[in-house]
């Protein structure tokens, strides 16, 4: 207990740190002792006020994550469209062309926005940064080689990444610094134990009464995990013979003072975040991808597969120092998704049950996990099989949420603790029952991907499906609103600060280009019982070029046609 009170205090003196002050205590609150314990001296916060001693650890981390959701960073983590609160009834909206000879947007690290910026890849080969809602470009630049994968906003500063080249642009679009992937010295593979299975011991067993595991554990289906859409890892066919591909970044994470890498050949990279230069490198896989890359402050977890079995493998981000490795031989019983806080704690799926493991913890030989709730009753209910997708599994706010049953549910556990939160839960606040019905159906198709994405902002989960918008308040009030009728097709949901905007699709089109779409904005006003989830706004906007993407923005939307022209699309009279 005086341990987490210890790091909660770290934290507390750390800028920007609130949140990971709050989860140390909710962790020493759901510890195995039991109880809750008291703060045992007066806590000071960085507004000036101070939580008294004695004061539960549980309310300790309710007030400070009070503080943290009142901080300016993260109102601006959701963008303003613009529209009014009061819902106009003679709204009229205008669409302005504001670039031409685009070939598309360039995917933004959704953990490092800028609602006032645009960055596009332009039909000559050069990037481009618009300020959102002018004409004017802000600066193009030649200086990286291909189509980037992503980019991440560090302050004013951009980071860029092609397969080949990560570089970070100044405001001016002057590279800072350009980390070539054939610069990087050659690494060898690490050593990890080959011998050892965590999953060999895995068998169904029925679950105590509240669904918790107490004790040691088990990484990756051979159906791979997608990683911000960009990659799908299968595991590696040993009687392949086709040529070796060169080798590729695959994702990259700002994590700290540094920028972790993953590569198609199993490397994982450590940049400087100031100057590029290489901070440490390992290679986790002998001939395959990583799969999954995840990366915080303090750890990173990848995971790969070697010598015949895939492994989960946490290091310390400042150092690369391999801290945990999980192997798993076990086909039947192998993780299929993975999320990983900034708090340190790792959780991951496996067919029946989560699993959550605080990477603070010392390992004690076996990599034990922290805490593991069964979902499925017995052998034959697997809910989670086919949760692969990056936004199926997603952790926010104490919460893990994971979509489950083929797309029909979500499950919700504490973080810290594994119990399942709602009203049932004699020692979490209560909320909904659960577990939170999505509102779709099970696809008929086994093969089938789940087409259910998960979104979180503030106490608000909206379940994101295709043709379908339900939005759930996690608070006590466990309210929720369904968009009013199933709609031909959703093509996109952007989360703003005042409204949740659905881009659906009138003709039914789950792809390619469409001659008009309606941006659907729900109000996210909060009333007496909950979010109002109220239709405030639905025009038709027609592009005769056809619409092929679309991107959130301060002030509106804007959407990209076919012809390689971009529109900015706002309110530009609302009568009552």
């Amino acid at each position: 207990d005086r341990v987490n009170e210890a790091m909660a205090r770290h934290y507390l003196a750390l800028p920007g740190h609130l949140p990971l002050a709050a989860a140390r205590l909710a962790r020493g609150a759901g510890g195995a002792g039991g109880g809750d314990p008291r703060l045992a001296a007066p806590m000071p916060l960085p507004d000036g006020t101070t939580i008294p001693a004695g004061t539960s650890f549980r309310n300790a981390a309710a007030a400070i994550r009070e503080l943290a959701a009142q901080s300016p960073a993260v109102a601006r983590a959701l963008p303003d469209f613009g529209l009014p609160a009061e819902r106009k009834s003679g709204a009229t909206f205008s669409g302005d062309m504001m670039m031409t000879d685009l070939a598309a947007w360039t995917p933004i690290d959704p953990s490092h926005p800028r609602w006032d910026r645009i960055v596009a890849w332009t039909r000559h080969g050069e990037l481009a940064v618009h300020r959102a809602g002018e004409p004017k470009t802000l600066w193009t630049t030649a200086a990286i080689d291909a189509a980037p994968l992503g980019a991440a906003w560090l302050g004013d500063d951009l980071l860029v990444t092609t397969p080949t080249t990560m570089v970070l642009f100044d405001n001016a679009g002057k590279p800072k610094w350009t980390a070539p992937l054939a610069t990087l010295p050659a690494v060898e593979l690490a050593g990890l134990d080959q011998q050892r299975d965590d999953s060999a011991n895995l068998v169904t067993t029925p679950a105590n009464p509240d669904g918790i595991i107490n004790g040691p554990g088990g990484v990756l289906p051979n159906g791979g995990f997608i990683r911000g859409g960009l990659n799908v890892i299968v595991v590696p066919d040993a009687n392949n013979s086709a040529p070796a591909q060169p080798e590729r970044f695959i994702t990259f994470i700002p994590a700290g003072e540094r920028i972790v890498v993953a590569t198609s050949t199993g490397r994982v990279v450590a940049l400087d975040r100031a100057t590029g230069a290489v901070a440490w490198q390992t290679r986790l896989s002998d001939g395959g991808p990583i799969a999954r890359l995840m990366a915080g402050e303090d750890f990173t977890v990848a995971a790969a597969f070697s010598g015949g079995a895939w492994h989960l493998i946490a290091m310390d981000t400042p150092t690369g120092t391999i801290l945990h490795n999980w192997r798993f031989a076990n086909s039947a019983m192998t993780p299929l998704n993975a999320a990983l806080s900034p708090e340190g704690m790792l959780i991951y799926t496996l067919p029946d049950r989560l699993r959550g493991k605080d990477l603070y913890e010392p390992s004690d030989g076996d990599d034990s996990f922290t805490w593991e709730t069964r979902i499925g009753a017995n052998a034959a209910e697997r809910p989670f099989d086919g949760m692969v997708g990056d936004e199926q599994l997603v952790l926010a706010d104490g919460r893990a949420l994971a979509v489950s049953d083929r797309g029909q549910f979500v499950r919700v556990v504490s973080v810290e603790t594994g119990r399942t939160l709602g009203a049932a839960s004699p020692d979490e606040p209560a909320g909904p029952a659960m577990p939170l019905a999505t509102g779709v159906a099970a696809p008929a198709n086994p093969a089938e991907p789940m087409a259910m994405e998960l979104r979180v902002a503030d106490d608000r989960v909206y379940c994101v499906g295709k043709r379908s918008l339900r939005a759930y308040d996690l608070s006590d009030t466990g309210r929720s609103w369904r968009s009013m009728a199933e709609s031909p097709a959703i093509r996109a949901v952007f989360i703003g600060a005042g409204h949740v905007v659905a881009i659906e699709d009138p003709l039914g089109k789950p792809d390619g280009p469409t001659p008009a779409y309606r941006p659907l904005a729900f109000s996210r006003a909060m009333t007496p019982g909950g979010e109002s989830g109220r239709l405030d706004y639905a025009p038709m906007i027609a592009d005769p070029a056809g619409v092929v993407d679309w991107q959130a923005v301060d002030g509106g939307l804007y959407h990209l046609a076919g012809d390689g022209r971009a529109y900015f699309v706002r309110i530009v009279r609302g009568d009552h």
